[in-house]
C-alpha cells in the first residue's frame, strides 16, 4: 500500500529505498545510536496479516525511542474481518542504518 506521503506499507517489510549518490545533498556521519538500540525489544511473531512468523519489533516500543519512525495508519481491517484501531506502522528502514551505525562505533571501540 502506497500512501499519500509516499510511505509503503507491506506485511513483508521488504523494499527498496533510493540511495543514489547523485540524490542527496549535505551529506554528514550520523551520530552514535548504541543506547538508544539498546532499549528496543526485538522478538518474534506470528503475523495476523500473514500467518507467517517473522522477526520484528513493537511499534509502541520504537514509538517511545525513534518517535519519527512510527506512523498512525488509522483502521485495518484484517483478513478474519477484525478491525484495528488506529494501526501502528514502523518505518522501519533507517533502523537499518542506523543498526550500520552502531556497529561502525563497536568497531571503533574494539
Amino acid at each position: 500500500m502506497v500512501e499519500s506521503d509516499g510511505s509503503v506499507l507491506n506485511a513483508t517489510g521488504s523494499y527498496g529505498v533510493i540511495s543514489d549518490p547523485r540524490t542527496k545533498t549535505d551529506f554528514i556521519d550520523a551520530r552514535d545510536y548504541t543506547a538508544d538500540f539498546m532499549k528496543l525489544r526485538i522478538g518474534t511473531y506470528h503475523s495476523k496479516i500473514t500467518g507467517n512468523k517473522q522477526l520484528g519489533l513493537l511499534a509502541t516500543d520504537l514509538q517511545k525511542v525513534f518517535p519519527s519512525l512510527v506512523d498512525n495508519i488509522g483502521d485495518l481491517t484484517l483478513a478474519d474481518g477484525s478491525t484495528i484501531q488506529e494501526c501502528l506502522v514502523d518505518k522501519s528502514t533507517p533502523l537499518i542504518y542506523m543498526l550500520v551505525k552502531v556497529v561502525q562505533e563497536q568497531q571503533k571501540k574494539n
